[in-house]
Formats: structure tokens, sequence, C-alpha cells
């Protein structure tokens, strides 16, 4: 199956200095290999102000589904991924915006993260190739030392394309 759609809901990190909440919206594409296993690709837009989740985020990962059913379909998945801050810092660009990267004293500073997460959710077959999704799924990132991690809370909607769907 292919499936396609979107994303949305909250997020908390837990950071060194207190807990964080923010929001995260997004697009999915989902293509199950097998009756068990699909592949998940997303890109992210996260409304947060603190180091664990960063503005923008694409993530590669894999969803294992043991059950399968006609209507609810549990499932947990892993996976890794990259986010960045996006244009950010104090050299003036065209339209008086700073480069990404780019600090007040002029030095490159990358704002990427890498991250690493676990997940766990239910799709819910809505009417046949519409899917409902609740999912949550905690996210560390590999190189910040100011987060411990965070979770997210999300729900979705995707259009399924491939075979019809039987209720």
């Amino acid at each position: 199956f292919l499936r396609i759609g979107v994303m949305g809901g909250g997020l908390i990190g837990f950071e060194n200095s207190g807990t964080e909440i923010g929001g995260t919206s997004g697009l999915r594409v989902e293509y199950g290999f097998s009756n068990h296993w699909s592949l998940v690709g997303e890109v992210v837009r996260n409304h947060f102000e603190g180091a664990t989740f960063p503005k923008g985020q694409a993530s590669l990962g894999v969803n294992w589904m043991p059950f399968k059913s006609k209507r609810l379909q549990p499932y947990f998945g892993l996976g890794t991924g990259i986010g960045g801050h996006g244009f950010r810092g104090g050299r003036e660009g065209r339209n008086g915006r700073g480069f990404y990267g780019y600090t007040d004293d002029d030095s490159y500073n990358s704002n990427v993260q890498g991250f690493i997460f676990t997940r766990t959710g239910l799709n819910y077959v809505v009417i046949r190739r519409i899917i409902a999704t609740v999912e949550t799924n905690y996210q560390l990132p590999f190189d910040n030392s100011s987060s411990k991690g965070g979770l997210s809370f999300r729900i979705g909607a995707s259009y399924q394309f491939s075979k019809k769907i039987k209720k």
C-alpha cells in the first residue's frame, strides 16, 4: 500500500531548564512492503522554542504492525532524522534576513540536529481509503546536552492508494 497524509499535534520537550510545550504539523508518506512492515517518511514543521525539537525536521522510519484487522491496526516504529532551525543569525542577506547558520560574530554554526525516535500508534479505517491515525513518539537528539528528549502526541488522516481496504 501507499498512504499520503497529514499529521498534527503537540510536543513536550524535557529540557535541562524545565519542560517546554509546543505544536507540530507535517506531511507523511508511508509505503507498506509487506502485511506487517512499512517505511514511513515525514517532513514536519515544529512550533517549539526549546532545543529538543528543531523548527523543521525530516525523518525516515520503519513501522511494525503485529496484528492485521479490517478496521484497527496498532503499530510500533523506530527511525532517525535530521532537523534545523532555518534562517537564523546576524549576518544580513537579501531583504534583511540572516543566512542560515551564521551567528552575530560572523562565525558559522550549523544548527543542524540529528535525532532518533521510537513510536507507537493506531490506524483506523474510517471509510474505504481514508485512514485516521493516533500516535505518540519519543524523540532523542544525538548531539544536544541540554535536552533529555521529548514526547509528541499527534493525530492525522491519510489517503491509501493501491488495493481497496475492505470494511
